[in-house]
């Protein structure tokens, strides 16, 4: 569990978007269950980046999911992306490279839940700053079993 940092505050586009088309593009997608469940994304209308991750699912076929959102800083996206373009057979590597971005991701206090399926966004909550937020990998904390709800 984490606490978001007052200093690190997502776009107000994200923060206050409103449902319907995804606020974002899909830069990068990391993982993915039945959709995308890790992806770096770009805000569409000011460029910020940020890594979102799921926490939960629901939905008949998984589509509902919830994120956290956490900043990331062009030049560490601009890295790992030239990384992953280089490849590697060196898997030790490939780890390393994913958990710097992580350690440079720098959590929001904004929640996000997403229909993967219809590529839309069904709402933005602004959490309160002392909101413990779950920072275990989704595959951690709730598996691969049948979605809630």
């Amino acid at each position: 569990m984490a606490k978001p940092s007052e200093a690190d505050k997502s776009c107000e586009h994200l923060a206050n978007a409103a449902p319907g088309e995804f606020p974002f593009a899909v830069e990068m997608v990391l993982d993915g269950q039945s959709g995308f469940t890790d992806a770096i994304v770009r805000c569409r209308t000011c460029g910020q980046a940020y890594l979102i991750e799921m926490l939960d699912w629901s939905g008949k076929h998984f589509e509902r999911r919830t994120f956290r959102v956490s900043l990331l800083d062009d030049a560490v996206v601009a890295r790992y992306a030239h990384n992953r373009e280089r490849a590697s057979c060196d898997l030790k590597r490939a780890a390393a490279e994913w958990y710097a971005v992580q350690t440079q991701a720098r959590l929001t206090n904004v929640k996000i839940e997403l229909d993967v399926d219809d590529a839309t966004m069904l709402g933005a909550t602004v959490l309160p700053l002392d909101t413990d937020i779950p920072m275990a990998h989704w595959r951690e904390r709730i598996g691969t079993a049948e979605p809630r709800g």
